[in-house]
This record gives structure tokens, sequence and C-alpha cells, in this order.
């Protein structure tokens, strides 16, 4: 039983690293982005950068779950990921 719960936390601890990982890369990509913007002009301007970033992101997100529909198991997985995988 002690395995199992250290296991789940070690999964949930991985996935909320990678998750921090790629919001900080967004935000550096934004940074450099906004590097002749100064001040509240700046932040505004990186805070509406990361937030279309992550619209654009649920968007694909959904689209890709659409294109799944009907789909089961190994399948789906894979018509997903495909889909995630586009440009």
């Amino acid at each position: 039983m002690k395995k199992l719960l250290c296991l789940a936390v070690l999964g949930f601890s991985l996935t909320s690293a990678q998750a921090a990982t790629d919001q900080q890369s967004l935000v550096g990509t934004c940074n450099k982005e906004a590097a002749d913007r100064q001040g509240k002009v700046r932040k505004a301007f990186v805070k509406k950068c990361v937030s279309d970033a992550t619209k654009k992101e649920r968007q694909k997100q959904k689209k890709c779950d659409h294109e799944a529909r009907g789909k089961k198991g190994d399948e789906r997985n894979r018509v997903i990921y495909d889909c995630l995988r586009e440009p």
C-alpha cells in the first residue's frame, strides 16, 4: 500500500513538474518577444502572449478530442497523439 501511494505521488509530481517546465518555457518565449518593451506595457504583453498561447493549445486539444470520438483504446490514443503533434 505504501509503495502504491509513493508511486502515485511520484507520478503526480513528475506530471506537475513537466507542466511547470512547459509554462516556464512559454513565459520565456513571450519574454523574448517582449524584449523591446518595458514596465507595465511589457507585463501586459507577456500576460496576453501566455494567455493566447494557452487558449490555442486548449483549442487544439478540443479539436483532437473531437477527431478521436468513437475510437477507443490504442486507436484513440494514436489519433490524439498524431493530431497534437501537427503544427
